[in-house]
């Protein structure tokens, strides 16, 4: 969808590795190993994030949010 939009920079994470080659086998190629409670991102990092489905299967909702609140870039109106 993504790339069909024109969007060049962007990727998918995933905990279970078995589900990331899945998806490179089904050409998903930007896909990478990754916690939703430790995002391998660096702060302030991301445009916009995408978390569809996923909060029912973390043990640790406020970790994952404030995860996602973390690299998700601050935003400044004037």
């Amino acid at each position: 969808m993504f790339k069909e939009m024109g969007c060049k920079n962007y990727v998918g994470i995933e905990f279970s590795r078995i589900a990331i080659s899945h998806c490179k086998k089904k050409g998903f190629s930007k896909i990478i190993f990754g916690d939703a409670c430790n995002l391998p991102f660096q702060s302030s990092s991301k445009d916009f994030i995408i978390a569809s489905d996923i909060l029912e299967h973390i043990d640790n909702h406020e970790l994952a949010l404030s995860e996602n609140k973390r690299v998700f870039k601050k935003i400044h109106l004037q």
